[in-house]
């Protein structure tokens, strides 16, 4: 489904036909789309409660937004919410979509947030914000903190293999995972979702992926400090993605958070392996 959103552009959402003023808002990670949360939603409908989710400026059907920042998409999941008549929520997100859902607390009929695998703010002048990080992951961000065409380029040398991706190849990459045997069933159904999300999310080609990314670094357009909803942090230690400082970080910055650190968990397995548990806990802070 669409939205016009109040400039004109295009904001692409789903939700699982559960009708209720109290939902849960899934936001999704970068160079992925909204489709990541397909089982989720299934899942929260089969426990009769609504699940809503929405892809972000330039992913699949919702307009680009150059020079985006992270308060600017909490911005356009608030008139989504406005329009739809949502009297309360609880925000979801994974890895980039982490800072979004806690953009999200700045939103007041927000009852609490979940970050899976969240990102955490980069800040040039505050060298504990790199803290855990490797010094060619810290050289990297400062280099395209200044240059966006930096940006592109890297994103970009991966694209046309990325575009490529089909079902068959994310499952054959899934099935190397230590627990891949324990959770088959769900694993193959995230290697449907994950395969759509990706082709998703690249659809209007590399720079809006850019753009997430630029957003996901810069300031975000509010403090960890301004978040006083509740938050419960989910972050696998062995995430070699965005690794667990970075949960960590948030959890000492915010002032009402929980902090859940799952062994052995990924950035990718913690969606699948973690997801009864999430989810629930999720639909538990919702009230429903």
């Amino acid at each position: 489904m669409n939205l016009t959103l109040a400039d004109g552009r295009t904001l692409q959402w789903t939700d699982n036909g559960i009708e209720s003023t109290s939902t849960l808002v899934f936001h999704h990670g970068t160079t992925i789309a909204m489709d990541v949360w397909d089982m989720w939603l299934k899942t929260a409908a089969e426990k009769g409660v609504r699940a809503i989710a929405l892809n972000r400026p330039g992913v699949h059907h919702s307009t680009r937004n150059v020079g985006r920042r992270i308060i600017d998409d909490v911005a356009d999941a608030r008139e989504l919410l406005q329009h739809l008549n949502i009297e309360s929520f609880v925000a979801v997100g994974w890895s980039g979509g982490g800072a979004r859902a806690l953009g999200s607390g700045l939103i007041e009929n927000c009852r609490a947030i979940h970050t899976i695998a969240g990102i955490s703010p980069m800040n040039p002048d505050d060298p504990s914000t790199y803290a855990g990080m490797s010094e060619e992951r810290i050289e990297q961000t400062r280099k395209f903190l200044g240059d966006y065409s930096e940006i592109v380029r890297v994103r970009g040398e991966s694209f046309e293999d990325d575009v490529k991706m089909t079902e068959e190849m994310a499952l054959e990459f899934l099935s190397q995972l230590p627990n891949f045997a324990s959770f088959e069933n769900d694993y193959r159904d995230f290697a449907r979702d994950f395969t759509a999300c990706v082709l998703n999310a690249l659809m209007q080609g590399v720079e809006p992926d850019a753009d997430d990314y630029l957003g996901n670094i810069s300031p975000w357009g509010f403090e960890l400090t301004e978040i006083t909803k509740p938050v419960t942090v989910w972050h696998g230690d062995v995430d070699d993605d965005v690794i667990v400082s970075r949960g960590e970080y948030n959890h000492e910055h915010l002032p009402h958070s929980r902090f859940h650190r799952l062994e052995g968990q990924g950035h990718i397995s913690i969606m699948v392996e973690a997801r009864a548990e999430i989810l629930n806990a999720a639909i538990e802070s919702l009230g429903v």
